[in-house]
């Protein structure tokens, strides 16, 4: 029993069934669709049958696609462990050498603010907007950074901050080792731990589309959790959620995200790339391939980056698009 189901004492939830999945999935996007930035198959509104009668609208969660239906790679976006959309059609992302970039959809790049640091994770656009929290992993520090201005402040010290994620209310949720923190910057001083897992690395960050469930995973111990939080915003109960297995050897799992149905999107460092459906059931949509594969994020529908995309991170190649054929969950900060 892994770190996680140990100490919630309990199994996932539903019975996870994966796939046999030698191959990756996916085949090369034909650069003929074209897409609205927001569509996705929650467009789908009905046909109109030969009798005149309109027909029921279709889920989008009841027709998503077991496979990746398209790929490609997003050239000019430098490879980093982390990256987000904002909503004036940038992605950020934060390199070690040279500081904190911007690029947009045509591939034009500019930094915006320099500063090398030895590992640099965890990146968040604020719910207004105006800034976001970058982790310096290791010099255990979360800044805030000024997206006008590039000026930088900390915002709290903590080793090995990592993965993060912004909630409704405006507080920072960060994974740093064993330790999930809650960051409230209108009261400041030391963050909330929520929970502590001994030997854990906690990564992954992400909410469900209603804010009310943060999951997070150990990256060696390919287990995800979750934390159920109340309309304020305040802690409910703590779980497991899934075991995606794989034993001592497996590659570790990284990034996570979550579309409009709640559906998990993780991210692991050989190239796979695995679905979690409500009902806990694992689907591998990417298998193994040899890609170093760190962090995954829904577009944001504006500038050219599609909300029914996923944009995959590769830390050798850079950014990657990915046709699932669902939107990401609303983000605070996204129109």
């Amino acid at each position: 029993m892994g770190l996680l189901l140990a100490m919630f004492g309990c199994q996932p939830e539903g019975s996870a069934t994966v796939p046999d999945a030698t191959s990756p999935t996916e085949r090369q996007h034909s650069g003929q669709d074209v897409h609205s930035g927001g569509s996705g198959a929650s467009a789908h509104s009905g046909d109109t049958a030969s009798t005149g009668h309109t027909a029921a609208p279709i889920d989008p969660c009841d027709e998503l696609s077991p496979v990746v239906m398209g790929f490609r790679r997003v050239s000019d976006v430098r490879p980093s462990e982390e990256f987000a959309f904002d909503a004036q059609g940038y992605v950020w992302n934060a390199t070690e050498g040279s500081g904190l970039f911007r690029t947009d959809f045509t591939g034009t790049r500019e930094v915006v603010s320099p500063g090398g640091a030895l590992e640099y994770a965890g990146i968040g656009i604020q719910p207004d907007g105006l800034g976001l929290a970058l982790a310096d992993e290791s010099g255990g520090v979360v800044l805030s950074i000024d997206l006008a201005t590039g000026s930088r402040d900390d915002l709290f010290t903590i080793a090995g901050p990592n993965s993060m994620a912004w909630d409704d209310h405006g507080r920072l949720w960060v994974g740093a080792n064993q330790r999930l923190v809650r960051f409230d910057p209108a009261v400041g001083g030391a963050p909330d731990v929520i929970t502590s897992v001994a030997g854990a690395d906690l990564d992954g960050l992400t909410f469900s589309p209603d804010g009310r469930t943060l999951y997070f995973n150990d990256d060696a111990g390919h287990e995800i959790g979750r934390v159920e939080v109340d309309a304020a915003g305040e802690v409910v109960s703590i779980a497991a959620h899934a075991d995606l297995g794989g034993g001592p050897f497996a590659a570790e799992l990284d990034g996570m995200t979550t579309d409009i149905c709640g559906n998990l999107y993780v991210t692991h460092t050989d190239g796979r790339l695995t679905r979690v459906l409500v009902d806990g059931t694992q689907q591998i949509l990417v298998a193994s391939n040899g890609h170093w594969t760190t962090a995954a994020h829904f577009g944001s529908g504006v500038g050219g980056w599609f909300r029914d995309r996923l944009y995959v991170m590769d830390r050798q190649e850079g950014l990657w698009e990915l046709d699932v054929g669902i939107e990401g969950h609303p983000e605070p900060h996204l129109p």
